[in-house]
């Protein structure tokens, strides 16, 4: 098990998102817990991951050693998600 932890941004993005795509999306990162690379999971950068939950991409950061999951930002996908990483 990964312990899972939400980055300031990452809870502002939600705090904006609302019905059923908070729902699923709040499944979606507990489920990393359980396993932080699952299928669909691309990496972008050394430790930096995406998954796909609909239109909404959730980016976020693994480290292994510390079994730790960092939720860094939930945006919903457009020419402008993956600007300035």
């Amino acid at each position: 098990m990964y312990k899972v932890e939400i980055a300031r941004t990452a809870r502002r993005d939600l705090d904006r998102i609302m019905g059923p795509d908070l729902s699923r999306l709040e499944q979606h990162i507990i489920g990393l817990g359980t396993g932080p690379r699952p299928h669909g999971a691309k990496k972008l950068q050394d430790k930096l991951h995406r998954i796909r939950v609909g239109n909404w991409r959730v980016l976020y950061a693994v480290q292994d050693l510390e079994r730790v999951v960092t939720i860094l930002r939930v945006l919903r996908r457009n020419e402008r998600t993956y600007r300035n990483l």
